[in-house]
């Protein structure tokens, strides 16, 4: 059985594209690689801090749930307690406090509005709701360090945010440790990008899930969806590759035809190939019309509401005109790229 973990910070990001107000920074990358891990993994637990006083507040953010409603055996929580705080060795948080203090200075745009995300309500009162204590690490001990007030103040964060940050960037070996021995598990960038754990083994570069990503496409697509057709389209996905078996298929080794037929059963974002005669002849198939050198009549005939010039449309179209079998013939899907293999 494929274990995978995923962070709630992560999670978090991710439902941030749906809602009304701040996006974290990495939320479109997220989402594409939620996806790999939802249709490669038999199962996808998250870690959960949960308290004992507070049993009925241990739930996942909304979005789990609601992944969970369309695969109830695949998403899973995993708790750990937060009743009392977890210590840090004074060096150790040392280190940390100069090492991440240096990464917001080098992206204060990103800590700023990654920040501003967590403060929203819906982040903020949930965190309030699992963590009693604040932090789950005693990293509050450094208040008084005049050091740390400093480090804070030149990233241009206060020093409770940047106490904030810390403490969910330092649960990052604590994940791996819930995860388990040969599970993987998908990090926030902040966690990873800021590599303030010299003792933890990172790999340089992870390796593919399987047989074809969706990460790159979906993380195009999914800020024009709704978290509706986000975690519709997981299970949708999910469904197809398993019945096509292919979830047990090395990295590239699908032929082009097959993706093809996938992502026309999802409704994968396809478009028109890029030479005129395609564009022009769809025109004359739709509406029997003939060649024209504008794809403007194109648009209309298939519903799109595309009435511009060719030299301004790159060919794409809707999700449910990419479902259309018989145009098949003159669209191509970008994900085809993922495969290795020759027609």
């Amino acid at each position: 059985m494929t274990q995978t973990l995923i962070d709630i910070s992560s999670l978090h990001a991710v439902e941030s594209l749906f809602r009304n107000g701040v996006r974290d920074p990495w939320a479109a990358q997220l989402a594409g690689d939620l996806v790999d891990l939802a249709v490669y993994s038999d199962q996808v637990s998250y870690p959960l801090p949960a308290s004992n006083n507070a049993a009925e507040l241990r739930t996942g953010p909304a979005i789990v749930l609601q992944l969970a409603s369309r695969d109830s055996n695949v998403f899973t929580p995993r708790l750990y307690s937060t009743d009392s705080q977890r210590a840090v060795a004074d060096e150790h948080l040392t280190t940390c406090v100069e090492q991440f203090a240096g990464w917001c200075r080098g992206n204060p745009n990103s800590i700023q509005q990654w920040i501003a995300l967590h403060r929203e309500s819906w982040i903020s009162n949930w965190h309030t709701e699992h963590v009693p204590h604040h932090f789950v690490f005693d990293v509050g001990k450094v208040r008084a360090n005049e050091s740390a007030r400093r480090q804070a103040s030149l990233a241009g964060i206060t020093l409770e945010a940047f106490l904030y940050a810390l403490d969910v960037v330092l649960r990052y070996p604590m994940y791996g440790e819930i995860a388990g021995a040969g599970c993987a598990y998908l990090n926030h960038p902040i966690r990873t990008d800021s590599m303030i754990h010299p003792s933890l083994d990172i790999a340089p570069a992870s390796k593919p899930m399987g047989a074809i990503s969706f990460a790159r496409t979906i993380a195009e697509m999914a800020p024009q969806l709704t978290q509706d057709e986000y975690t519709s389209l997981i299970h949708e996905l999910r469904g197809a590759v398993r019945e096509l078996g292919i979830h047990l298929v090395k990295p590239g080794q699908v032929e082009s035809g097959v993706i093809r037929e996938l992502a026309a059963k999802v409704g994968l974002p396809a478009r028109l190939g890029a030479a005129e005669k395609n564009l022009t002849f769809a025109a004359g198939v739709v509406g029997g019309l003939g060649a024209f050198p504008f794809i403007g009549p194109v648009g209309p005939i298939l519903g799109i509401g595309v009435s511009i010039a060719q030299a301004y449309w790159d060919g794409s179209l809707p999700r449910s005109v990419s479902r259309i079998g018989w145009l098949r013939w003159a669209m191509r899907w970008d994900i085809e790229a993922q495969s290795r293999m020759k027609q």
